[in-house]
């Protein structure tokens, strides 16, 4: 790789980004929950409805969609706020963090130091509509908007996922098609 393929950029993450990883992390959660909470008060009230007709089933059917769809609310709003709570007590979630992408790996500078990161040491990759995310452990992840990233970089997100490309096998990235 040669030195056009060294992208750099800037970031400050917002609660916005920590909610979007959240969420990222617990959109199957959110959706099974909801499911498992409509057929659970359905069954409920079809066990104990005898004989059964069609207010019943109705019941069952709308209770069993508004049960669930309210516990998904108040599941999503812990998650919010749960987000803001992480960003506001994490200090370093809040400095401006300096990349560098290059084929020697993934340099990094913020308030609180300098690191560089290995390709081979990157645990996997994964991109969702908001973010990128470069896991060094399957906990711990660097956390890149690509909103940010397509305001600083003449090719957008693209530039960086051509290098990430070139440098991760296969199976450790989970990019989407098209951004």
């Amino acid at each position: 790789m040669t030195d056009s393929h060294k992208v750099s950029f800037d970031i400050r993450l917002t609660p916005k980004d920590i909610l979007n990883l959240n969420l990222q992390h617990q959109k199957k959660s959110l959706v099974i929950s909801f499911f498992v909470y409509w057929l659970l008060f359905a069954v409920v009230v079809l066990a104990n409805s005898v004989p059964l007709d069609g207010l019943t089933i109705t019941v069952a059917a709308l209770g069993g969609a508004g049960v669930g769809a309210l516990i998904t609310v108040l599941m999503y709003l812990f998650i919010v706020f749960r987000s803001n709570r992480i960003y506001q007590s994490d200090v370093m979630l809040q400095y401006n963090q300096s990349y560098t992408f290059s084929d020697a790996g993934i340099s990094v500078v913020s308030d609180s130091g300098t690191s560089h990161i290995n390709w081979k040491e990157i645990f996997k990759i994964t991109e969702s509509k908001a973010l990128i995310c470069i896991y060094v452990g399957s906990n711990r992840a660097l956390i890149l908007p690509k909103a940010t990233i397509s305001n600083q970089l003449p090719q957008g997100v693209a530039a960086l996922k051509l290098i990430l490309t070139a440098n991760i096998a296969k199976d450790r990235l989970k990019l989407r098609k098209a951004s």
